[in-house]
């Protein structure tokens, strides 16, 4: 079963990695940290997003961590400090989700500055919106 930890960086001001915004170049400096064992490969996802009903366009950025094994809630918090200490920043707190990759389910969240839990609010799917995912990928070695 595989796992993944989410953090959206579509803005500067949700994540940034060393007073930078998060982009396919930024992304590549990512391939030199040395991540936890758990972690085996990190995705880059750029969702495009169109809303057929306003007829407008949005795009949501996010990394995904992917784990081999559940991480436990302590290992999810260390891993955030850790995150802090490499040079990423979230200005606006935030959230870092644990998520189980086979149905999407959110299995816990916390927020990036504070450390503390999350409320899990998962919104139901808007039926307006169409998506298409483009996603890069780094293989943890």
């Amino acid at each position: 079963m595989s796992y993944k930890i989410k953090i959206n960086c579509t803005s500067h001001n949700e994540l940034s990695f060393k007073d930078r915004k998060i982009n396919n170049h930024t992304f590549k400096e990512f391939r030199d940290i040395k991540y936890p064992q758990y972690i085996y490969r990190l995705n880059f996802v750029t969702r495009n997003v169109t809303n057929i009903k306003r007829n407008e366009d949005f795009t949501i950025k996010y990394l995904e961590f992917m784990c081999d094994r559940l991480v436990e809630d302590k290992e999810l918090i260390e891993f955030i400090k850790y995150m802090k200490l490499l040079g990423c920043d979230s200005k606006n707190n935030n959230k870092v989700s644990l998520i189980k990759s086979d149905n999407n389910t959110y299995i816990s969240e916390y927020y990036f500055n504070s450390l503390k839990e999350s409320k899990i609010n998962k919104k139901p799917k808007n039926p307006y919106n169409k998506s298409i995912y483009k996603q890069k990928s780094i293989k943890i070695e």
